[in-house]
């Protein structure tokens, strides 16, 4: 997985919708990732249908909505390459420590400060970068 997100040509389409229905406990969470090519992202959308077929997950529909891509866009990326690892550590103990912890905070509340926190602190020891794609292409047959 590593490998995968030192890729600058292979984006994340999940947008935070939850995908996976507990049973012990019946609260959704999130993980499962749906990986694509930079160049094709822009032409798929990505959403979570709403009815469970005899499973714990929730179904994911995936469109392509154009078989060219767009003259220019640009997706935002990790800067995996030279993080600050230090820093990043440093300050995820630090926004982690800012958490109003209660008794009665729920897991799911735990869970989203904990990745807010560790978000925050990527965003300003990792930083993200821009990738351009600007050729047009067809998908010929592939529909």
């Amino acid at each position: 997985m590593e490998k995968i997100l030192y890729n600058d040509t292979i984006t994340l389409l999940n947008n935070g919708e939850p995908i996976r229905l507990n049973p012990s406990n019946c609260h959704f969470s999130i993980i499962d990732l749906s990986l694509l090519s930079v160049s094709l992202a822009q032409r798929i959308s990505w959403s979570v249908l709403r009815e469970i077929y005899d499973s714990d997950y929730l179904p994911i529909l995936i469109t392509l909505l154009s078989t060219k891509t767009m003259s220019s866009f640009s997706t935002h990326r990790w800067k995996l390459k030279n993080p600050d690892w230090e820093l990043f550590s440093t300050l995820a103990d630090t926004f982690m420590q800012e958490n109003p912890h209660s008794d009665i905070s729920t897991i799911e509340d735990d869970t989203t400060f904990i990745s807010e926190s560790i978000i925050r602190a990527a965003e300003i020891s990792i930083g993200k970068t821009s990738t351009t794609v600007k050729k047009t292409k067809s998908l010929g047959g592939m529909m």
